[in-house]
């Protein structure tokens, strides 16, 4: 038997940790719950599924608390995923069954798999998938490092094998867009206190640039993406990551296309294998209105996407292709728009959908132009690459802009009805109706308005507003 130890360190994770207790019961017989201060129910619930609950001040240091949690352990092997990240109960005896296969070979120190970083606030869209380190033998020589973005060092006497297996994922929904503004600022006030107490440290200037692109500091991320280039560190999984986030930068920046095709071609240099690249730098081309070179990067990232998904586990590097891949079919599909040729526009914008299809202004494209075909047609092909009605919401929200009224009134009635009349009214050509309606609903605030001035003469600015809804619809009547 192989004893599996699952440690976490928490602060205020009520709302996270019962799904990752769930998780990690699965798989582990030893579970550790580090607190560093919560003030909800986390403790309460940790010790209500049997954890070990142990306390840990907080010092503004990610590795001494995971540490900590470590020293604790009594495992064989412990896994350590985060409290917002969970393997599903179909991976989790892949999991086991890797570990025990790896267990007597005592050069494996540890297993990297893809952790899918999911936004719920895009429905469990995907942001982006890198390789993480979060199963690995319990040994002294075995340690965090790092304030923030923590990673895993090995000190052993012998040369010891981080085992890549795509066999199962991590699934992450800590960088959710509704959250992800709050933990950068949390992380980029802590690196910078540590850079300033410590000096520049080995992988600051990486964390550095990815806290100040996701603040939308380009040129912040610019100036450390460089830096971390430079540096020639090579974090496993995130290899690549320095080259995408200056080139986004660039992009983003609007700097001369010789500056961001230098960047490509030194990325490609450094990493051949990833399309990541020659997406970005299609962008910058289209951008730049070189439409014939941004076609030429589209279709090699495509290309490159499609060898590292036919061999991924010869190819370790992770990239950013659940996001880029659709991104390309579809700027693909807008310069064959712009060809005039829209038959080849709608294919690449049907399969942009099917790799992102929860990518919105995808959905909108491809919504104008299926324009005049049955609605009983359209329907099948979004239920072809939908769920009904759970996706209904989001697919009335993508297509409403459309002149799909037949399907939109049907996306409606599966969404539980939540347009207003209004809208149901003009979808369905009742335009008598919406007009009548309309005008009740100008009259009902004209009524408040004046109610408003006769209790209260100092909202006169607020009554006037309200009541001249009424004569502006009469107007547009």
């Amino acid at each position: 038997m192989v004893k599996i130890s699952a440690c976490v360190i928490v602060k205020n994770e009520e709302k996270n940790l019962p799904r990752w207790l769930e998780s990690v019961k699965r798989l582990a017989e030893e579970i550790i719950v580090v607190d560093t201060g919560s003030s909800d129910a986390t403790v309460s619930i940790a010790e209500a599924a049997g954890a070990k609950v142990f306390h840990f001040p907080w010092i503004d240091d990610f590795a001494a608390a995971k540490n900590f949690a470590l020293e604790q352990a009594s495992g064989d092997w412990v896994i350590f995923p985060d409290a917002d990240e969970t393997f599903t109960a179909e991976d989790a005896p892949k999991v086991r069954e890797w570990i025990r296969r790896v267990h007597g070979d005592r050069r494996v120190i540890g297993l990297l798999c893809r952790c899918v970083n999911l936004d719920m606030s895009r429905g469990g869209a995907v942001r982006n998938v890198i390789l993480q380190a979060r199963i690995f033998r319990r040994c002294p020589d075995l340690r965090y490092r790092g304030a923030v973005h923590e990673v895993l060092e090995y000190q052993g006497p012998e040369a010891g094998e981080l085992r890549s297996v795509t066999d199962f994922c991590l699934y992450h929904t800590g960088y959710s867009g509704d959250v992800l503004p709050e933990k950068l600022r949390r992380d980029l006030a802590i690196l910078l206190r540590q850079r300033e107490k410590n000096g520049p440290q080995q992988g600051d200037a990486f964390y550095l640039a990815d806290c100040y692109y996701g603040l939308g500091d380009f040129e912040k991320t610019v100036e450390y993406a460089r830096e971390a280039i430079a540096s020639n560190l090579c974090l496993v999984g995130r290899e690549s990551r320095p080259y995408a986030l200056l080139i986004q930068s660039l992009v983003s920046l609007g700097r001369p296309l010789a500056e961001i095709r230098a960047a490509v071609a030194d990325a490609e240099e450094a990493y051949p294998t990833v399309g990541d690249f020659a997406v970005l730098g299609g962008l910058g081309a289209q951008q730049a209105g070189d439409y014939r070179l941004a076609e030429t990067y589209f279709r090699r990232g495509i290309d490159k996407y499609a060898q590292a998904e036919e061999a991924p586990a010869r190819i370790l590097t992770a990239d950013d292709r659940e996001n880029l891949w659709g991104r390309a079919l579809a700027q693909l599909g807008s310069l064959a728009r712009q060809r005039g040729n829209d038959a080849e526009a709608l294919d690449y914008f049907v399969a942009a959908l099917r790799r992102a299809p929860y990518q919105g202004e995808i959905l909108t494209a491809v919504g104008r132009l299926l324009v005049g075909l049955p609605a009983v047609d359209i329907v099948a092909f979004l239920r072809s690459v939908y769920s009904l009605p759970q996706d209904a919401a989001f697919l009335l929200s993508c297509l409403l802009p459309t002149s799909l009224p037949e399907v939109c009134l049907y996306l409606d009635r599966q969404a539980g009805e939540r347009l207003p009349a209004f809208d149901r009214y003009r979808l369905a050509g009742r335009s008598m109706a919406a007009a009548a309606l309309a005008a009740e609903t100008a009259a009902a605030f004209a009524r408040l308005g004046r109610w408003l001035y006769a209790r209260d003469p100092s909202l006169a600015n607020l009554a006037m507003l309200l009541s001249r809804t009424e004569e502006k619809t009469a107007l547009s009547l």
